[in-house]
């Protein structure tokens, strides 16, 4: 055939397919120019109507079936049966498209390396599922492809043989990928610390489904914690009273504090690191905690009004009150009341906040009765210690002189 012919032809067909049906028989039948048509052609081509207007012989070319599978691997269902049973046509046409499996010839859907590449590919048309229905009995109950299968549809545990719904390697795959599978397993699974670890681990709601046994296990519920801090609050008492499982839970959600056991509220290490970053949530503490001097310096030092929530004789200590006025002046309300009268205290709260004044002692306020100008009544009272106690190191020399001669 004449070169320009020939590629007018194929460019006619590109656009037109359904007039190959026309051209001569001498034409139709030339495999060369067939094979080019092919491969100028594409998926969105119907190549069905194509193949039948085919001469046989070229119907059951070899070539020509292996040209057209390049173009569209799911023609594989349209060939003849003797390519369906054809490896190297096969093969070449799972590789560009796995489910097409499906339409080869039985002995292909029994071979296991075949159905695992296809189950292990991204590439997919149909449901694993339908997939799994076309393969051979004895594949259908083959460990390794139902866990191949498993990795891209956990569901597919539910359609496994009582078998393999029993079997842990199985039963592990199928929790990891989908922890709510652990209500579907049979009892004794269910009673399995490390499929309920991993079902934990994927799904942490699944903790409230536990047994008893395994809801006081440690491990599992530090690692439902780390998956959903909320749920902390459906632990069990004995576990919502561990440290390390608490701080766990306290560092992703701090509202976990309203659920911890007692002797949370009674743990230093924790207190000075949540009170670090939340130093309002003092007063859920335990009062041993809030008589802790360490405690309540690391608290004030972030929020002075946190001396609210300290104990009594924490009040009145003179450090940690003069943090706490450093911090917010008004927390001199807070003070004991022999510090409210303490005039140094006062004088520092004063500096900070003006407002300080209406919280100070019943004396000092008394002393204060009627004066207009606040700061010079505390400069004057300064000065005067000033002097007396520059007055009394004098005195205290000279004597000390005397006892010398």
């Amino acid at each position: 055939m004449n070169e320009q012919i020939r590629e007018a032809h194929i460019n006619r067909l590109k656009f037109d397919l359904n007039s190959f049906k026309n051209l001569m028989d001498r034409i139709k039948g030339d495999k060369d120019f067939v094979l080019e048509l092919i491969s100028n052609l594409n998926i969105y081509h119907d190549l069905r109507i194509f193949f039948k207007d085919l001469p046989e012989n070229l119907q059951k070319d070899k070539d020509i079936a292996l040209k057209i599978i390049e173009v569209n691997p799911i023609f594989l269902r349209h060939l003849p049966e003797e390519f369906k049973d054809d490896k190297e046509v096969v093969y070449k046409a799972v590789k560009l498209e796995p489910t097409v499996l499906m339409d080869a010839s039985e002995r292909f859907r029994d071979e296991k390396n075949l159905a695992l590449y296809c189950l292990q590919s991204p590439n997919w048309l149909v449901s694993k599922k339908v997939f799994l229905e076309k393969l051979s009995d004895r594949l259908k109950e083959d460990k390794d492809i139902i866990i191949t299968s498993i990795r891209s549809d956990p569901s597919i545990y539910l359609l496994a043989s009582d078998k393999l719904k029993n079997d842990k390697e199985v039963a592990k795959e199928a929790v990891r990928i989908d922890g709510i599978l652990y209500e579907q397993l049979p009892e004794k699974l269910k009673n399995d610390k490390e499929i309920a670890l991993i079902a934990v681990k994927c799904y942490s709601s699944i903790y409230e489904l536990l047994p008893l046994e395994l809801k006081n296990d440690k491990i599992i519920g530090l690692a439902a914690v780390r998956k959903n801090h909320q749920i902390f609050k459906s632990l069990t008492p004995e576990l919502r009273n561990d440290e390390d499982i608490a701080f766990q839970a306290l560092m992703g959600d701090i509202s976990c504090l309203n659920d911890v056991g007692k002797d949370i509220l009674n743990n230093k290490n924790i207190a000075s690191t949540i009170l670090y970053k939340n130093p309002h949530l003092l007063n859920k503490f335990s009062e041993q905690l809030r008589d802790d001097k360490y405690i309540l310096l690391t608290t004030i030092k972030n929020n002075g009004l946190s001396l609210e929530h300290a104990s009594p004789r924490l009040k009145d200590n003179e450090e940690l009150v003069s943090e706490a006025i450093k911090k917010h002046g008004i927390a001199i309300k807070f003070a004991s009341e022999r510090l409210r009268n303490d005039k140094k205290i006062a004088f520092l709260a004063y500096k900070k906040n003006k407002q300080a004044l209406s919280f100070f002692g019943d004396d000092l306020k008394k002393e204060l009765n009627g004066l207009k100008d606040v700061m010079g009544f505390f400069n004057a009272v300064f000065l005067k210690q000033s002097l007396e106690e520059e007055m009394s190191q004098k005195e205290f020399g000279t004597k000390s002189k005397k006892v010398k001669i």
